[in-house]
């Protein structure tokens, strides 16, 4: 064992360093010596919706005024005498969502329906939950880098998530795509293809040749439920079909074109796993799952647009999930603007959203950013708009705090 982890060291070692992924960079690190590099994780966030209103129907779930959330957590890494490094990366964070739908799992418009979508982790039943301030440890794994590419084990992101472009919103949290915190209850827009969540998991990602990154993931069982990403179970009671063997690739590139000025960034994902039913899971549950998603921005000057896409057969026989999003941002010294649109449709929970989100952010010097603006959230009932639905819009102020 002592030779094979000498000779994979030194393979590492004989190019240089690569750079690191997107919850591995280290832009911030205090050096402590001439070969161990350290960073302490901290940050606060807190989301505020005054106001935020909606149609009074005796079945929606209602939206939250204020939620938030706490990151801490540290990473660290050395260099070893070959040129490779080592390191690693634990955060803990801790957060209250919208209770009926942590982790974006549940039922956001009640129906009668049975279907649990693997991916999605939505459905369409009655019952809503009530589910109070959770904490996780979300991130907690080792690594080894050096000219060959990066190797990781533990709680992670898979790289088809991680590789993925094409977000230039300025809420970082109550975004459009993939919100961490959802004060509306109907934030079902996911264009990441984020399968196995935090689950222990095994990955490498390549160097950048020629602005071309890949990578690949594979998980035995994705079965934490995290804060982000609940795979396991939701809060309106129903059990989902355990997602076992997921390997998840991603492609990246990221390209100046000199002459223009252009940015050019684009992400390619794609993740699968087999379904382990339960005497739970309903019938129209698949055996296995699949998902798919691209994404780009490109930039130039002040302006930047982006664009993203997902498409998933959810892990049933018959039923889809499909989302985009689309933005524009322009940035002026501290101050950003955006304007972002996404749509999503998923036939497990037969519900369509529709969210617009405009904001301007100022950065606060090293202290963190103030975001501003209005987001509106038009969901229905895609088999019968007049059964059920939920339309949410009013000012969001979204503040975070970090070190």
């Amino acid at each position: 064992m002592q030779r094979i982890s000498s000779v994979l060291l030194n393979a590492m070692a004989c190019g240089a360093v690569i750079e690191a992924g997107t919850s591995q960079a280290h832009a911030d690190m205090v050096q402590i010596s001439d070969r161990l590099d350290a960073e302490p994780i901290a940050s606060l966030t807190v989301l505020w919706a005054p106001g935020i209103d909606g149609r009074d129907d005796p079945t929606d779930r209602g939206s939250e005024a204020a939620l938030a959330e706490i990151e801490l957590g540290g990473r660290a890494a050395y260099i070893l005498d070959n040129g490779a490094e080592i390191g690693g990366q634990l955060v803990w964070r801790a957060q209250r969502d919208h209770p009926n739908r942590p982790g974006g799992a549940g039922s956001p418009i009640p129906g009668v329906g049975d279907a649990v979508g693997a991916f999605s982790g939505l459905s369409n039943g009655a019952a809503s939950g009530d589910v109070g301030a959770r904490g996780s440890l979300e991130t907690a794994f080792i690594f080894i880098r050096g000219g060959y590419g990066e190797f990781s084990y533990g709680r992670d992101t898979g790289v088809a998530a991680r590789f993925q472009e094409g977000d230039v919103d300025v809420f970082s949290h109550a975004r459009v795509s993939d919100a961490r915190l959802d004060l509306t209850g109907l934030g079902v827009v996911n264009t990441r293809a984020n399968l196995t969540g935090p689950a222990e998991k095994l990955s490498y990602t390549t160097p950048r040749l020629l602005g071309i990154r890949a990578g690949a993931s594979f998980t035995p069982v994705a079965d934490r439920t995290g804060l982000d990403r609940n795979p396991v179970s939701g809060a309106d009671g129903r059990v989902r079909p355990e997602i076992q063997s997921a390997v998840e690739v991603g492609l990246n590139a990221s390209r100046r074109l000199r002459d223009s000025g252009v940015r050019i960034r684009a992400g390619l994902g794609y993740a699968t796993a087999t379904l382990e039913a339960s005497p739970a899971v309903p019938f129209t549950a698949s055996d296995s799952v699949d998902v798919w998603s691209a994404g780009a921005e490109i930039s130039r000057g002040r302006f930047s647009t982006g664009f993203s896409t997902l498409v998933s057969d959810d892990g049933l026989k018959n039923g889809d999930y499909r989302a985009w999003t689309g933005g524009l941002a322009y940035t002026d010294a501290a101050w950003t603007a955006s304007l972002t649109f996404g749509q999503a449709e998923a036939d497990s929970a037969q519900v369509e959203a529709t969210t617009v989100s405009i904001g301007v952010a100022r950065e606060l010097e090293k202290f963190g950013t103030l975001t501003i603006g209005y987001q509106s959230v038009d969901a229905e009932n895609a088999t019968d708009a007049a059964r059920s639905g939920a339309d949410r819009g009013g000012i969001v102020i979204e503040l975070s705090l970090s070190l």
